[in-house]
């Protein structure tokens, strides 16, 4: 294991990473205003309250999607405001895309008229589902925003987690999102000893370091990305430990992370590249490597 070289990191996002991303990294390692935060993403959020203009970087189109929404509601967890107007916007949004469910889509119909990551199909995504629902709900929890989608949303979780088994990577970061931050604690603590049963069989979850070698694949650092979180407590602390040794060992010489997946342009690989590089130094921060 070598040393994070936050210098080089910091060299790549000035270079590469969008505003948003580089206020983000000062915010956190240089003392930057959480306003200037909230400032940029409001350039991503649309009259209809949503976000689009392709804040996730896979999905190019100008519209909203509610994933667009998720990557919102993560930047202003990291950055730790919740704009009251900005926030109640977009969930009147998310109300307007919620099934009779109380689930929401990753996106939209809409999506197919612009380019996009392969990955993107609408027709491959249930319109009601745990990821991002789950997501969504746990991030407003965090930044301890009510309203009555979350009342929905919450009861939509609660339900679906009761019926059916989580299979897949991205769906059990989504889960424990919600679950660290859900109201009813003791109902949490249950669900993700019941939830830690498909860790090991996951789609797209690497248990070990050297199973990332196979490809794409989220980690135990996704579902626990600061050591106080629920599912920390789930893997023993050498596991991790061997996960942040890995982290480290993946930053490269140009001084940002990687992607392993194919985004649908040059463009979205640089934003992504920015988005893991400040992600993977926040991690690194929140348990002690840097």
């Amino acid at each position: 294991m070598g040393d994070v070289d936050l210098e080089r990191a910091a060299d790549f996002i000035w270079r590469n990473a969008r505003l948003v991303d580089r206020l983000l990294f000062a915010r956190r390692f240089l003392g930057g205003s959480s306003e200037h935060v909230v400032h940029a993403l409001r350039s991503y959020q649309g009259d209809d309250g949503g976000f689009g203009s392709a804040l996730e970087p896979d999905l190019r189109g100008p519209d909203s999607q509610p994933i667009h929404v998720d990557m919102a509601f993560r930047i202003l967890h990291e950055a730790g405001v919740a704009p009251p107007e900005m926030v109640a916007r977009a969930c009147t949004y998310l109300t307007s895309v919620t099934g009779e469910t109380g689930g929401v889509p990753a996106i939209l119909p809409s999506a197919a008229r612009y380019p996009r990551a392969e990955h993107w199909q609408p027709r491959a995504w249930i319109p009601d589902a745990l990821n991002p629902t789950a997501m969504l709900a746990g991030l407003l929890h965090g930044l301890r925003f009510a309203h009555a989608w979350l009342d929905q949303a919450d009861r939509f979780c609660w339900k679906r987690l009761g019926e059916a088994k989580v299979q897949e990577g991205h769906e059990l970061q989504a889960v424990f999102c919600f679950l660290n931050s859900a109201p009813d604690r003791r109902r949490a603590v249950e669900m993700a000893e019941q939830v830690a049963d498909s860790i090991p069989n996951a789609t797209f979850f690497a248990l070990e370091p050297e199973d990332l070698a196979s490809g794409y694949a989220l980690t135990p650092l996704h579902l626990a990305p600061t050591p106080d979180a629920m599912a920390a407590g789930l893997f023993a602390p050498e596991l991790l430990g061997a996960h942040i040794d890995h982290l480290i060992d993946e930053q490269q010489e140009d001084g940002g992370w990687p992607i392993k997946w194919e985004p649908p342009d040059g463009a979205a690989v640089l934003e992504w590249r920015g988005i893991e590089t400040v992600r993977a130094l926040a991690t690194l921060q929140n348990y002690g490597a840097i």
